[in-house]
């Protein structure tokens, strides 16, 4: 492995990627958060297919997790103070489809249980927050 001539600068290696999160149940699906505010959606079973990119939040992505609930299949949080939850578009593309919180703060991670039916969510404003997703 040899680095670029030039790599001083991370703007020139692009958004950096903060967070990944495969499909439980759909390995081959991989998404991942990044430095922009976008994710990134990759199929593994198409190899060398561009990934799909979704412009999501308006800061870092520091979490993303794939749970089957009725509120999303996937959720992410940010540096924004988002969380949101996700749901394929008719074309069967990824797209945020609820903001479920919305701090003024960053939300630094979350835990999702389809089983529980609950999420725990940590953020800058220095609390927990619980979810019910049974509602």
């Amino acid at each position: 492995f040899e680095p670029a001539a030039d790599c001083s600068s991370p703007q020139q290696l692009g958004p950096q990627l903060h967070c990944a999160a495969t499909e439980p149940l759909r390995q081959e699906l991989l998404a991942a958060g990044s430095s922009s505010g976008d994710v990134f959606f990759w199929d593994e079973r198409l190899p060398g297919a561009a990934a799909c990119v979704v412009a999501a939040h308006g800061a870092d992505v520091w979490h993303a997790a794939f749970c089957q609930t009725g509120y999303g299949s996937f959720f992410t949080c940010s540096s924004d103070g988002a969380l949101l939850a996700w749901h394929d578009d008719a074309d069967g593309a990824p797209s945020p489809s609820r903001t479920l919180l919305q701090y003024e703060l960053p939300v630094n991670s979350f835990d999702v249980s389809a089983e529980h039916g609950a999420l725990v969510v940590a953020s800058d404003a220095e609390e927990l927050a619980v979810l019910d997703l049974r509602a």
